[in-house]
């Protein structure tokens, strides 16, 4: 064995030294007595979660370090179980390089996960990417709607105002992302696919969110998000209170002034 070569003691496999650290923190076979127990926990969800996607698919995606560390609970399996949100999260994840920026990634992850553990109430699509056609646009809007506690009496969005703000965004990065796989023939989203009314479906969704998203959650979202910031209005200083800061500071410095010269003295 070369001596810049080191094997992994727990599957066959060689690597560089420099590298071999860096494998050890995100191989799923290494034994859980190594790392953090939070960690070690999320692991073990991947690994099960894993199972029931193609093993190819998952090696090709390449996610970064840390990405599927999250707190280990329904959603983050709901995520993980599923193809098209742990692609777009692969895909996401690269226009944050830095790996303090992967809160933003998980954020994301987790924002579609609750939306489909919702749909999955009033559809029977088998997966997140089977759920993007037209006819499913009223329950993009009602999921959304459940997930930022929408009170429909009061028109309010009583949870998270700006989640379903910024929703409508995600749903059309979400589409134009499986478009692009269906157009560069991803065997896991194309398998026994129709493309041809996939893609018909995929760009007519695309559209009504596009024009109907705004009435139908944005808007709504917007005036609930600007009358809790009249609620909590800013306080400006008056200019009294301004004047007596700038006199103060002034005579400060004044006798900050003498007190050196004399000391020089």
């Amino acid at each position: 064995m070369s001596s810049r070569m080191e094997g992994h003691d727990d599957h066959d496999g060689f690597y560089m030294k420099r590298y071999l650290k860096r494998h050890v923190k995100t191989c799923l076979q290494r034994p859980t007595t190594s790392g953090a127990e939070d960690f070690r926990t999320a692991d073990a969800q991947s690994y099960l979660a894993f199972r029931s996607v193609d093993q190819k698919f998952i090696d090709e995606l390449r996610f970064k370090e840390g990405i599927l560390n999250m707190r280990c609970d329904n959603i983050a399996f709901i995520a993980k179980s599923d193809p098209l949100i742990l692609s777009f999260a692969a895909f996401y994840a690269k226009r944050h390089r830095h790996n303090h920026l992967n809160k933003v990634t998980k954020n994301k992850i987790r924002e579609l996960a609750r939306l489909w553990k919702d749909m999955k109430k009033y559809i029977n699509d088998k997966n997140f990417f089977a759920a993007l056609k037209p006819e499913n646009f009223k329950y993009f809007v009602l999921s959304t709607q459940n997930i930022t506690g929408c009170n429909h009496n009061s028109q309010k969005f009583e949870k998270a105002p700006s989640l379903a703000l910024h929703m409508g965004t995600t749903l059309r990065k979400v589409c134009e992302f499986a478009f692009s796989e269906i157009q560069q023939k991803n065997h896991i989203f194309i398998s026994g696919l129709d493309i041809l009314k996939k893609t018909k479906d995929i760009k007519v969704l695309k559209e009504l969110i596009k024009n109907n998203w705004n009435a139908e959650v944005s808007s709504v979202a917007n005036e609930n998000l600007v009358e809790n910031q009249w609620n909590k209005p800013t306080i400006i200083p008056l200019t009294s209170d301004i004047k007596k800061l700038n006199d103060y500071v002034k005579l400060r410095a004044e006798q900050c002034a003498d007190k050196l010269k004399k000391t020089r003295r």
